[in-house]
């Protein structure tokens, strides 16, 4: 186990997070051997009751609301309250709440939370609700969550809460993940859905699309980047967003339309992908007014006509003119974003230190 512990490139995430965790952090003692006390222990000099106690699942110790005496195991009584999503059986679901008509996308971001059970163990031995007060955020497709745990996202829909019985075979297996799992363990997942970025059109590799592709393909890849560049600013991380903005540029330049709807649309992201940058380049954690400059002098030239409309352009470009002190050069820009939008405020509060 030690040596498992210390391999620190385990690429499914949630085998890896359970296996790091420190002692603080859901960690079973090896050498006890009365598991109820042990459970009670560890959580207790962790969380108080209440923090946990909603993540109790009594089902789990075959105490739930039934009030019938069953010969069959916890697990087992839970099984048949639910539909198998995988051929063999070996992967079963009960939906707990309905979400809305979106399913998962394969390659998609999700953000979601979970909880994990042992069967006989009504605690979860991982919770993300307990670890942490926001959703976790994953890309689907790249090998980061065990398949069981993934075929069960795929199944669900945004806003969607569902609990899933996973078979060894596409949880940890024969070995399982001693001493937190034990061998030829079924998983009891519960999972709510929180939110899906669909950025689908991105293929697994980062590649650059083929010479035969077609405009739809390569659109939907440029515009999966796009989605997945958005995502990466609404939570901060400014220079993903710039890579993948810089990606999407790169692979919708690689086409060539052929008609006027798809130049319509060619134009339409390759500018907004010049504008997004011109805004990240502008963000105080990059502060790169000379980038600015640079990627809206390639938007009017590679989108003349409807860059010259964009009061956005103009405004992030008065804005880096600012921060280079050329303050003549910043209000004619920001003058005319305002003639193209006058009652914006943003461009007239900063108008005003012009």
């Amino acid at each position: 186990m030690e040596e498992l512990r210390a391999n620190t490139h385990i690429k499914d995430s949630v085998l890896r997070d359970i296996l790091e965790k420190s002692a603080s952090e859901f960690t079973l003692d090896a050498g006890d051997t009365l598991v109820d006390e042990t459970e009670e222990a560890r959580i207790d000099q962790v969380y108080k009751f209440d923090e946990f106690a909603p993540f109790i699942n009594l089902d789990c110790v075959g105490c739930g609301d039934t009030e019938e005496v069953s010969t069959k195991t916890p697990f087992e009584n839970i099984k048949q309250k639910m539909t198998n999503v995988t051929e063999d059986g070996k992967i079963s679901k009960l939906i707990l709440r309905f979400g809305d008509d979106n399913l998962v996308p394969p390659k998609s971001v999700i953000y979601f939370h979970y909880n994990s059970y042992l069967e006989m163990e009504e605690i979860p031995f991982d919770s993300s609700y307990l670890r942490n007060e926001k959703p976790l955020r994953m890309q689907l497709g790249l090998g980061d969550l065990y398949l069981g745990f993934e075929k069960s996202l795929l199944t669900m829909r945004e806003g969607e809460k569902s609990q899933f019985l996973v078979h060894p075979d596409y949880a940890f297996g024969e070995l399982g993940a001693p001493p937190r799992i034990p061998p030829n363990a079924t998983i009891l997942l519960e999972i709510e859905l929180i939110k899906i970025v669909d950025c689908s059109g991105i293929d697994k590799s980062d590649e650059l699309s083929g010479e035969n592709d077609s405009f739809s393909e390569i659109f939907s890849k440029a515009k999966g980047y796009q989605i997945l560049g958005n995502d990466f600013f609404g939570q901060g991380n400014i220079s993903a967003a710039i890579d993948k903005y810089k990606k999407a540029e790169k692979v919708l330049l690689t086409t060539k339309t052929n008609n006027s709807d798809e130049e319509i649309q060619y134009i339409g992201l390759l500018l907004k992908l010049y504008i997004n940058l011109c805004v990240c380049y502008n963000h105080p954690k990059i502060k790169a007014p000379e980038k600015v400059c640079s990627v809206a002098k390639t938007a009017f030239f590679g989108c003349t006509e409807e860059a010259g409309k964009s009061a956005k352009l103009f405004f992030n470009l008065g804005k880096a003119f600012i921060e280079l002190n050329e303050f003549d050069k910043a209000s004619k820009n920001l003058k005319k974003a305002l003639s193209l939008e006058p009652q914006n405020k943003n461009t007239n509060d900063l108008l005003a230190v012009a």
